[in-house]
């Protein structure tokens, strides 16, 4: 399976949840001297039966002294489907030759867009936390994640300060990864070469460093305002193994074939092209819907930068409506040096009733810019660029997300959550440009 960084600082050094509300001293005095483990299972489902995910989380967490919290998590999914190649979705089968010597291509190619993977990723996660005084903390944090044809190793480190009364809480953090990429086997195929010559290299090497600064202040009894600002750098191997772009038929290539076939018709009709009308074939019709295909003429492997440099600005607020509701509104900036540009806009609200149950529906719009290097193709003739990709999710891009998310306790100091969410992006020029997909979670929290 294409490989993607899945352990990310932003959600190691998450500030922002509906417990800050209240003080931050009561609410570390509520756990003091409790251990809790939180499982969860998870379906994610695309249609067409494309991308299956199935993820089961264990996390483990407690004090080990008056001043030291650790926290461990496990994570293993399992990944099958079809995911997209970055191809177009026809591909030449017979080459034909025109009448001035010029290359033709045949249009009655199979479908190459989608190809069948499947994969597992075994993930751990140990987080140490120390209280150093009254107002100031530091954790640390190790991970590693291993899948067939992608291994990342990370570490991180962050520190929070409580000022004026624990009203406002500062918070540093970096955090760095060492990936190893390749496709199953250990290689990697030379970027921009054809897929039947390319030469084959070892596994891909990236290495990343991410900083965060963030600040939280409880605004009012009711009001909560966060704001993050994370910057990241990485340097090697970002190019996707498995990915590649079609080297597609130009406009003279597809009026040759269109020419063909108008002359096909001709021939079974027994008129001359000219006179295909008066036998009821829309020669300008036939013409038309052949200079509008993508035909593949050959295939190559993708190339992106060796380097990425990345920007996001993060901003919440929580704010308490009643003792019974909260509401929950961020947005997020996005941007990097390959010019993607992205904003998002996540909505929660939570209903509280009976004994600290809760629902919460959730909307979350997604919207970004294509990568400078994106292209669904690249017409044959032209100049070969040095960096090229066709997947679509460096496309122009919309998505939308909408859900429920159920809380309940249950027993002695537990809790049962559900959440439900349907998911659909569409993308600008991408082939395989939309994609509806359902994610259910249930989880299971116990403490003592």
């Amino acid at each position: 399976m294409a490989a993607t960084k899945k352990n990310s600082i932003r959600q190691k050094l998450a500030l922002a949840t509906c417990s800050l509300l209240s003080s931050q001293q009561a609410a570390s005095e509520a756990v003091e001297n409790e251990w809790e483990i939180d499982t969860s299972f998870a379906n994610y489902r695309e249609s067409d039966d494309r991308v299956k995910v199935t993820k089961f989380i264990v996390d483990v967490g407690g004090n080990i002294s008056e001043r030291d919290n650790i926290d461990l998590m496990v994570v293993f999914d399992t990944m099958t489907g079809s995911t997209p190649t970055g191809s177009v979705l026809q591909s030449n089968v017979v080459s034909v030759t025109g009448t001035s010597g010029a290359g033709g291509f045949n249009a009655q190619g199979e479908a190459t867009a989608l190809a069948p993977f499947s994969d597992t990723r075994l993930a751990l996660k140990l987080d140490w936390e120390h209280e150093n005084n009254r107002n100031r903390r530091t954790r640390i944090g190790s991970n590693i994640s291993v899948e067939k044809d992608y291994i990342s190793i990370g570490g991180s480190y962050s520190v929070n300060f409580d000022v004026r009364n624990k009203l406002t809480t500062y918070e540093l953090g970096v955090a760095f990864s060492l990936d190893e990429i390749s496709q199953t086997g250990g290689e990697t195929p030379e970027p921009m070469a054809n897929v039947n010559t390319a030469r084959f290299f070892d596994e891909g090497e990236r290495n990343a460093i991410e900083a965060i600064a963030g600040i939280t202040n409880v605004m009012s009894p009711r009001l909560l305002w966060q704001n993050n600002l994370w910057v990241a750098a990485s340097d090697g191997y970002h190019t996707d193994p498995y990915k590649v772009i079609s080297v597609i038929a130009n406009q003279q290539d597809l009026q040759l074939l269109a020419d063909q076939e108008l002359q096909s018709l001709a021939n079974q009709a027994g008129v001359p092209v000219s006179q295909l009308g008066d036998v009821g074939i829309d020669a300008n019709q036939i013409t038309a819907q052949f200079l509008s295909q993508k035909i593949e003429a050959s295939r190559l492997h993708e190339s992106r930068p060796d380097t990425r440099k990345r920007i996001a600005y993060y901003s919440k607020f929580v704010y308490s409506l009643s003792e019974t509701q909260t509401a929950h509104l961020s947005y997020r900036y996005y941007t990097d040096d390959w010019e993607i540009d992205a904003h998002t806009i996540d909505y929660k609200h939570r209903f509280k009733f009976g004994e600290e149950q809760y629902f919460e529906p959730h909307f979350r719009y997604y919207q970004q810019s294509a990568a400078e290097f994106f292209a669904a193709g690249i017409e044959r003739g032209t100049t070969l660029p040095q960096y090229a990709s066709a997947d679509n999710r460096l496309d122009d891009m919309t998505g939308i997300t909408a859900g429920i998310n159920f809380g309940k306790p249950v027993g002695d100091n537990a809790e049962i959550r559900a959440r439900l969410e349907y998911i659909s992006w569409e993308a600008e020029e991408a082939i395989i440009n939309e994609t509806d997909a359902f994610l259910l979670q249930i989880s299971f929290r116990k403490g003592f």
